[in-house]
């Protein structure tokens, strides 16, 4: 992935990568209890955020039970647009999202430049449809806020800023 630099700053929009995690990439397999810390080799996952060292980012974490009758096709569809809508914004660098195991866990997590992109694009129209799809889709869900920091050796420091369950 290229980094563009504009007058010695990082574009960070041209940064956002979508990765899906295999059931074999997740360094524990119980998405609703691992720690953020523990949930894969962050050091691996975070390499191409080194040019911007030092800097802050906001991550989301949303960890769920989906409901046997959700629609998993619709679900899918308004996440979709969701998350491109967010790229198209700006902001949203990585999102990465979990395949189901046997009970219907998942785990999600999206990092951004700023909180304020986040908050921004939660008002965005694709997003507040994947919203409302939420209690109808889900047993359960929890939304973790994090300050990311990572220092020179890739090692991440997450600090908890907040965290809703539904």
């Amino acid at each position: 992935m290229t980094i563009h630099r504009n007058a010695g700053k990082v574009e960070l929009s041209e940064m956002y990568a979508v990765k899906q995690l295999a059931a074999n990439e997740y360094a524990h397999t119980d998405p609703l209890t691992t720690p953020v810390e523990k949930c894969f080799d962050w050091g691996k996952e975070l390499g191409d955020l080194v040019e911007c060292h030092g800097r802050e980012f906001y991550l989301v974490v949303f960890r769920s039970i989906r409901k046997s009758t959700a629609n998993s096709e619709m679900l899918y569809k308004a996440d979709a647009a969701a998350q491109e809508e967010a790229r198209i914004s700006g902001g949203l660098l990585k999102y990465w999202y979990g395949i189901l195991n046997e009970r219907r866990e998942c785990l999600a997590m999206c990092i951004w430049a700023s909180r304020d992109d986040a908050v921004k694009a939660i008002h965005k129209p694709a997003h507040r449809v994947a919203m409302k799809l939420a209690s109808a889709m889900y047993d359960m869900y929890t939304l973790e806020r994090y300050c990311l920091k990572i220092d020179e050796k890739l090692v991440p420091t997450f600090t908890l800023l907040g965290s809703l369950s539904y």
